[in-house]
């Protein structure tokens, strides 16, 4: 018997986690699109193709790569705010926002490599002087997307999750609008347009969060970075480049398949462009799925009770089949219309119409895969088992049986999304043989003895506090449901010591030292 009262209040807190992230990520995805839309209004088609290429590359590679760096912020946000205050939280957020900066300077040159690797597939020279132009244009946005992003982090973890909602919905999208209207179609600035529209729509975004942040000053306790800031950066570095690099394996693989595909002939790689601009916004419940996942099996860990735990794991199983559903279902009916509107060449849209079923699937099983290795494994602390398969199944399976393929065969569109699926779905079986091997018991003490026992032992404090450091820290992403009003409270009645303002300490009020947790 399903116990409703259980279900309905478990399921209402996903949700709270899910929704405003998914939102988030939808409407940022859709101005990919939007762009997209306006790429057909430059010119020929090979304009479609150029910018599209570019902008795959551009995700899929250093994109990628700083975004999943960027997760660092993620992992320790919730614990340093509980624990060590406000004040600690903004010095990570500058940590955070200088590693990527670091990061970004380290990758600019190898990135920018790229615009001659172009060149070497296709013979269409309009489509490589299009891809290369946009791509070089387009190399500072990575960075600014990833400081948007961590910020944004910053704020929804201290309960002002709506302000993502705001910007992207209110200020995002319009933007990217009216710029685009008015710098393309209107003003006629081809290419470069399209570039200062998208390079408009970051900055305004990062710009307003600043504003909100210094308004909000003195309830966000944000002052200038201590000499914290500069501690530990080896630890932060080999963190984030570990996830990094999986994020790289993860998405390279479709900026391979957009690049290669041009061997195919020009109807192909316009098709192929097509369907990867079409999947951005269809790809953002994904990642809020396995937030909230995270999140909640995070909190089932620390509660040390298998019951909580597998009640954790059954209710995300269902919460992703209704989503994987809806998500394939909506795709198999708007990719017909989208193209229509991207592409008035009928081979293109018939090649698309026939590689709609082979994109459902692989959509499916990309979001099935993050669920399980973000969502599930990663609170786990199983990140060599999703870092190994990830490459094995992308370089050793994808990658080499897309590249016989088309360059023995000159393939279409439904060969290229099949063998992405069929790597997908290796990490699928992977992922879940895995899973079926794990010891719910074990995981719990393991997760216990990981953070919060060693914790206690360095710093002296009780099991009891360490505990609630593990209850951070195991979701292996920040608390995305905010602080609560109760809590929040709570911290504001602590003094500098961590005793209450009328004198009496208050339960677990040693301060964990962060740093300390990251050396080790």
């Amino acid at each position: 018997m399903v116990d409703w009262p259980k279900f309905r209040t478990h399921e209402s807190q996903f949700m709270r986690n899910f929704l405003p992230i998914a939102a988030d990520l939808f409407l940022g995805r859709s101005t990919e699109f939007i762009a997209t839309f306006y790429s057909a209004m430059i010119g020929p088609d090979y304009y479609v193709t150029g910018i599209g290429i570019a902008s795959q590359m551009t995700i899929c590679t250093i994109c990628a790569f700083i975004f999943c760096y960027g997760t660092v912020f993620e992992c320790y946000a919730g614990a340093t705010l509980k624990r060590n205050g406000k004040q600690a939280l903004g010095n990570l957020l500058y940590k955070c926002v200088l590693q990527c900066i670091a990061v970004y300077a380290l990758a600019i040159g190898p990135f920018l490599c790229l615009s001659f690797v172009i060149p070497l597939f296709g013979e269409d020279e309009d489509v490589h002087r299009v891809a290369v132009e946009y791509l070089i244009i387009m190399s500072v946005r990575p960075l600014l997307l990833v400081i948007r992003d961590t910020m944004i982090k910053y704020l929804v973890v201290q309960g002002y999750w709506f302000i993502s909602l705001i910007l992207t919905a209110f200020c995002g999208v319009p933007t990217i609008i009216l710029l685009g209207w008015a710098f393309v179609v209107k003003l006629d600035w081809g290419v470069p347009g399209l570039a200062a529209a998208q390079y408009a729509l970051v900055v305004i975004s990062v710009l307003l969060m600043v504003v909100f942040i210094y308004c909000k000053r003195k309830q966000l306790e944000m002052e200038p970075p201590t000499k914290e800031v500069f501690k530990n950066w080896g630890q932060m570095f080999k963190l984030g480049t570990f996830s990094g690099l999986r994020g790289l394996a993860t998405f390279a693989v479709s900026a391979i398949a957009i690049v290669m595909c041009q061997v195919s002939g020009p109807v192909t790689a316009e098709a192929v462009v097509i369907i990867y601009r079409v999947l951005m916004p269809f790809g953002a419940t994904a990642p809020a799925l396995a937030y909230s996942q995270a999140i909640s099996l995070g909190q089932s860990l620390g509660m040390k009770e298998e019951k909580e735990v597998r009640y954790s794991l059954k209710l995300g199983a269902f919460n992703l089949s209704i989503d994987r559903f809806l998500t394939a279902t909506v795709l198999l009916l708007c990719l017909p219309v989208c193209t229509n509107m991207l592409s008035q060449i009928p081979e293109v849209r018939s090649e698309v119409h026939r590689a709609s079923w082979m994109v459902a699937a692989m959509l499916t099983f990309r979001g099935i895969d993050e669920f399980l290795a973000r969502g599930v494994l990663t609170p786990l602390a199983k990140q060599a088992c999703i870092a190994i398969t990830s490459l094995i199944s992308v370089y050793g399976v994808s990658v080499p049986l897309m590249t016989w393929l088309i360059y023995v065969y000159h393939v279409d569109a439904v060969w290229i999304f099949m063998t992405t699926t069929l790597g997908m779905l290796i990490q699928t079986v992977v992922y879940v043989l895995r899973l079926c091997c794990i010891n719910i018991d074990t995981e719990i003490e393991k997760s216990a003895e990981r953070i919060a026992l060693k914790n206690a032992e360095e710093t002296g404090s009780t099991s009891e506090s360490g505990t609630v450091v593990a209850n951070g820290l195991a979701n292996g992403h920040a608390n995305y449901g905010g602080v609560e009003p109760a809590e929040e409270q709570e911290m504001d009645e602590l003094d500098e010591d961590g005793k209450k303002k009328d004198g009496t300490p208050s339960e677990g009020s040693d301060k964990v030292d962060m740093d300390k947790y990251l050396s080790d």
